[in-house]
């Protein structure tokens, strides 16, 4: 069911430009992160996985933990507005 939704071709005026411009050219800090999360808590848990899968799951959870405190920390620095439209 979940499949069908997702691969769904869409009839409506919305569907279009801007959804296959988002597929075509993705973010390229939004792919490199993901990669690099991905790499860091496969590792973690790889590593920690020697002395005991119930081990290993922690110590994965305290890297995404330190993570999304990492994340939460920074917010203050994103922009409080909206750029202004460049057209």
């Amino acid at each position: 069911m979940l499949f069908r939704v997702a691969v769904r071709r869409g009839t409506g005026r919305g569907v279009g430009g801007a959804g296959r411009q988002r597929l075509r050219h993705p973010q390229p800090v939004q792919q490199l992160a993901t990669s690099v999360g991905a790499a860091l808590i496969s590792t973690t848990y790889l590593t920690g996985s020697a002395t005991g899968s119930g081990h290993a799951v922690i110590r994965s959870l305290v890297v995404v933990l330190a993570v999304v405190a990492v994340c939460f920390a920074c917010l203050p620095l994103l922009p409080r507005r909206a750029a202004a439209d460049a057209h």
